[in-house]
Order: structure tokens, then sequence, then C-alpha cells
């Protein structure tokens, strides 16, 4: 029985790391501004929303928020951003979040 378990246990876990890494999505969006907001994630789950000029995207568990002139990840100011960035890609993968505006590159990470 206690063999049984351990399986059972490390078939979950197994599992887990799979569904963990199995599943890359995409998303775009261009801003009424004219920025335009490509983000791609590892996770399976993503959604990206935008209002006005600020483009809210969840991948997994973490939130990046960006304003025209903010990078928020999970409600915590990590960046400033140019206004007048008109490229920006998200780059969300195993914690950690990268964003290249116009070519400027910023690294962050979440965990």
């Amino acid at each position: 029985m206690r063999r049984r378990s351990l399986l059972m246990g490390m078939m979950s876990v197994w599992s887990l790391t799979w569904l963990a890494g199995c599943g890359d999505s995409s998303a775009g969006t261009t801003l009424p501004s004219g920025r335009s907001v490509t983000t791609h994630s590892d996770s399976m789950y993503l959604s990206s929303s935008s209002t006005r000029d600020t483009a809210t995207i969840t991948s997994g568990t973490t939130k990046v928020v960006l304003s025209p002139t903010q990078l928020l990840i999970d409600d915590r100011p990590v960046a400033t951003l140019n206004a007048n960035a008109k490229n920006v890609d998200v780059t969300i993968k195993r914690g950690q979040v990268t964003l290249v505006a116009d070519g400027q590159t910023i690294v962050t990470d979440v965990k």
C-alpha cells in the first residue's frame, strides 16, 4: 500500500511538471496610442486586456501591467517605460518577465 502511495505521488508531481511546461501561449494588441504589445508565455493560461493606453496581462499567477510610462508586476512598480515606445514585447518564462521596448531590454525576476 505504501509503495502504491509513493508511486501515485510521483505520478502527480510528474503530471504537474509536464502541464507547467507544455503550454506556450501568445497574445497581442495595439493600444489607442499606437503602441503594439505582444506577449509570449510558457503558461497554458494567458489573458490579455487593455483599457485606454494600459495593457494588462495575466499568465498563470503572474499579473503584468503596462501603463504608458510604467511596468508593474503583481501590482509592484518594477521599471519605467518610455512613453513614446511603439513596440513592446513581453516574455514570461519560468517566473521571469522580459520586456523589450523598442529594442531596449528589461529583465525582471518575479519569483
